[in-house]
Parts: C-alpha cells; sequence; structure tokens
C-alpha cells in the first residue's frame, strides 16, 4: 500500500509499516509486514493516521501519537501488536505528532516519545512501562520531526536534527536523562 508519514519498525531481516497518509488527504490504517524477501498485508491499525511515532520487532510493536491531519488535533492514541493484531492501550498523557519514537525489541515494556508538536515543537518526553505513560526529563532542545534511534532496548538512545532546523543530537539513558550533545 502506498503511503507517507505513517510508521515502520523491525529488526534485522523483518520489518513493518503502520498507518500513514494515502492518496490525497485520506489517511490509511493499512499494516504490512516484511518477511526478507516480501511484503504481506496483516489486519489494521485501530484508527487511521498520519505523523505518528513508534517501533519495535513485527512480533511486539507499539506505536501512538499522530493526527489525522496537521490542522486536527494530536492524538494520544497507543496501540501494541503481537504479531497478528492490534489492541488499543493507555493513552499518551499529551497528544502530539512529528515526534520521535524511540523503541527497541522490548518496545511493549519500555519505549520514549520525545519532541513533537502541541502546536508548536516541545520538548516534552514521556516514558512506556507496558501499561503507562510518564512524563520524564524534557528535551534540552524542543522540536519536532527529529530522527530517532535506539539499540535493542529501549533503555537509551538518541534524537537528532529536527525543526526548527538544528544539528543538535539527545542522548537519553533510563539511568542519566537526557544529555545534550552538539556536533557541527
Amino acid at each position: 500500500t502506498g503511503r507517507w508519514m505513517g510508521v515502520g519498525g523491525g529488526l534485522l531481516t523483518s520489518g513493518f509499516i503502520a498507518a500513514g497518509a494515502a492518496s490525497g488527504p485520506a489517511n490509511t490504517n493499512a499494516t504490512e509486514i516484511w518477511n526478507g524477501a516480501g511484503w504481506t498485508t496483516v489486519n489494521n491499525v485501530t484508527d487511521a493516521r498520519r505523523y505518528l511515532s513508534g517501533g519495535g520487532p513485527t512480533t511486539a510493536a507499539l506505536i501512538f501519537g499522530g493526527g489525522p491531519a496537521p490542522s486536527v488535533p494530536n492524538q494520544k492514541l497507543t496501540e501494541s501488536w503481537n504479531g497478528v493484531g492490534w489492541t488499543t492501550v493507555n493513552e499518551l498523557n499529551t497528544g502530539r505528532q512529528y515526534g520521535s519514537g524511540i523503541c527497541g525489541a522490548d518496545a511493549q515494556t519500555n519505549a520514549l516519545f520525545a519532541g513533537g508538536q502541541v502546536p508548536a515543537a516541545t520538548g516534552k518526553t514521556e516514558q512506556w512501562d507496558g501499561s503507562t505513560w510518564s512524563e520524564v526529563a524534557l528535551l534540552g532542545n524542543p522540536r519536532a520531526q527529529m530522527a530517532g534511534s535506539s539499540a535493542a532496548s529501549s533503555t537509551a538512545g538518541i534524537v537528532s536534527g529536527g525543526q526548527p532546523y538544528t544539528n543538535v543530537t539527545e542522548e537519553w539513558t533510563k539511568a542519566v536523562s537526557a544529555k545534550t550533545v552538539t556536533v557541527s
């Protein structure tokens, strides 16, 4: 299914892509799994939306936030994937779009949602513990549309770049919270 502004995740030779914007103003709730050789359509996400975040493996992913369109209120919705279908779980504290999802293999029990727009750029960061979202240390530089990454575990990750345009990279670890590293 062709789309843009969806969310994806996966590890090594398998991955997924979910939701996003279809052609024109419509959103899609389609989910597809990559098995290393081709795409397979699987069960749809609960709510079609774009500008969302998330990640994790194809057997245990998490997606959150987003919005139907830039002019519509941001969503707090969080959905969990068990390899077969999506289930709605507890919502974010603050709905936003264009944030960075930092999700490793343990996404269903430990994930971060950093930054985004509410409607202006924010430094808000929330951590998922498997059942609820909690507000944790703010980003040092409020922004949206940044790149984010984590290792196999979501206990540490980075966000880099973003809007407003910046070359700032910030590192987050569960033990230390946030540390700003500026790279030219």
